[in-house]
């Protein structure tokens, strides 16, 4: 009977143990808070606290409204630190050799020579060396073309170099060009261009400066739009003059 009595009494003081703890969880005071003011256990009751006012809730969504501004401010700026990040040049090439055919878009952070055949464009941060055949638009820091085929446009922020035996239709935009093979395309480049005695171009020349050697073939026009000349307001100043000379003739 004692070993049943003492179980009994184990159990009573363990209930009691649950229960205080049943009390704390339930009514802790950081599950629901303690009405101070009365003393009872439950959640506490802001029905004493000032209803907000509308002009306050305004100043609230105001101030709420700038802070989100300020951080779109903040992640637009790490935005553009990502993408300065992403502009910089890695120092490795690509290689696609002869006999290799890539049928889609390549692009690289770094430089690209290709003595293969590409269907599609090019793009690549660096100089792009072509040696093959690419049709698709090109866009690359810099272009050197030797005895290659090209069918798109090119879109170049740095020079261009367009060797001997090379053929290139579409159009070409650039700072500068060294042309010494054949392009069917207009040229449209903001600093000076070279003609070579190779060279065969069929279409219209936009420079800023152009040099033509002996035995080129150019079929189009030839502008210097880049120059910083206005040609129209010189030939105004002819043209008025030879209107005052004959009025005063006439006089």
């Amino acid at each position: 009977m004692g070993f049943f009595k003492d179980f009994k009494e184990d159990l009573n003081l363990n209930s009691k143990d649950d229960d205080e703890d049943y009390d704390v969880i339930a009514y802790g005071d950081e599950a629901f808070g303690l009405n101070e003011s009365n003393g009872e256990k439950g959640p506490s009751s802001n029905l004493d606290e000032e209803p907000i006012s509308s002009e306050d809730y305004e100043a609230d969504k105001a101030s709420d409204a700038y802070e989100a501004d300020g951080d779109d401010e903040s992640s637009i700026e790490d935005e553009q630190d990502d993408y300065d990040d992403e502009e910089e040049v890695l120092d490795e090439t690509a290689v696609i050799s002869a006999g290799m055919r890539i049928d889609g878009d390549v692009t690289a952070k770094g430089s690209v020579e290709v003595f293969g055949q590409v269907m599609g464009n090019v793009t690549c941060r660096g100089k792009l060396t072509v040696s093959g055949e690419i049709y698709g638009k090109l866009t690359a820091g810099e272009l050197f073309a030797n005895k290659a085929h090209i069918e798109g446009d090119l879109d170049i922020s740095g020079s261009i170099k367009v060797g001997q035996g090379t053929v290139i239709i579409g159009n070409l935009n650039s700072t500068s060009a060294v042309v010494a093979g054949a392009i069917k395309g207009n040229i449209d480049v903001k600093g000076p261009v070279i003609i070579d005695s190779t060279a065969v171009v069929v279409g219209d020349i936009f420079t800023k400066m152009v040099q033509v050697n002996s035995g080129a073939t150019i079929d189009g026009r030839c502008t210097q739009c880049y120059s910083g000349v206005d040609t129209n307001s010189l030939f105004t100043k002819y043209s008025e003059r030879e209107k005052v000379e004959e009025d005063n003739g006439q006089a």
